[in-house]
């Protein structure tokens, strides 16, 4: 009987935390005029650039012609920047601009303000009883890994 409520408890409690931090994320990413599709995009030119365009539609899972898109719209925004390759023509690399390193970095802040926002809505005493049961089952799930 355990598992089974434990199963269920679990179940909620992931669906809840997800479905909670896609609404703060949506929400920073609302305020900086961006979709989260476009973020996740500039997350991984961040983390691999230059990167090749024909790669990013598979870090992303969406076609060649869905990411050229996504690619264009950033472009025209400013966050990153097509560069040429001088060996092969038909193949073009994406890097982030000094706007997409920034806007990057300012959606952590925004984010973290929203969060601030939403955890003030809890008494003293609530924020520390969330802070170590958080803390808590953090540990346990560490050991479960």
């Amino acid at each position: 009987m355990i598992m089974e409520d434990l199963n269920n408890e679990l179940s909620t409690f992931f669906i809840n935390c997800s479905t909670w931090f896609h609404d703060l994320a949506r929400e920073s990413l609302n305020e900086l005029g961006i979709t989260p599709g476009q973020y996740k995009l500039l997350h991984i030119i961040k983390k691999s650039q230059p990167c090749k365009m024909s790669e990013l539609g598979d870090n992303i899972h969406v076609s060649y012609g869905s990411t050229t898109v996504m690619v264009n719209k950033l472009v025209e925004m400013g966050l990153i920047e097509r560069m040429d390759y001088p060996k092969d023509r038909r193949v073009i690399y994406i890097k982030l601009t000094e706007s997409g390193a920034s806007l990057i970095d300012e959606h952590q802040k925004v984010f973290n303000e929203i969060l601030d926002r939403r955890l003030a809505k809890l008494t003293e005493e609530e924020q520390k009883i969330l802070f170590g049961s958080v803390k808590e089952l953090n540990q346990l799930l560490e050991r479960l890994l």
